[in-house]
């Protein structure tokens, strides 16, 4: 991998995690608690989505052309796995949500 391209991931994880904590700490800052507390359940949220699509996620190593199989590893392929997982549960709540909202409007 090019080191430009290394560089770049590495800032975008650390932008990421800033980002990540600056939305825990700056409710807490301003001591508005309300606003804390929906921020954290959001985030419990995502990581239980990201516990549940790790604990489906399978290990096994199987063979695929064209890429050398000592760079296929278990824990890369538990992790490609968690990511896929992860898509599909979020594309699935969120098509449930617009299903949910657009039945809670025919009742109004």
């Amino acid at each position: 991998m090019p080191i430009h391209i290394g560089t770049a991931l590495t800032w975008t994880y650390v932008l990421i995690v800033l980002a990540a904590i600056s939305a825990v700490i700056f409710p807490l800052v301003f001591f508005n608690f309300k606003k804390a507390k929906g921020t954290l359940i959001g985030l419990a949220g995502l990581v239980v989505v990201l516990l549940i699509a790790y604990l489906f996620s399978g290990s096994e190593v199987f063979g695929i052309t064209g890429i050398e199989p000592e760079k296929i590893t278990p824990g890369l392929i538990k992790t490609v796995g968690t990511g896929l997982n992860m898509m599909y549960l979020m594309m699935g709540l969120a098509f449930l949500s617009i299903i949910y909202v657009e039945i809670a409007k025919m009742f109004k």
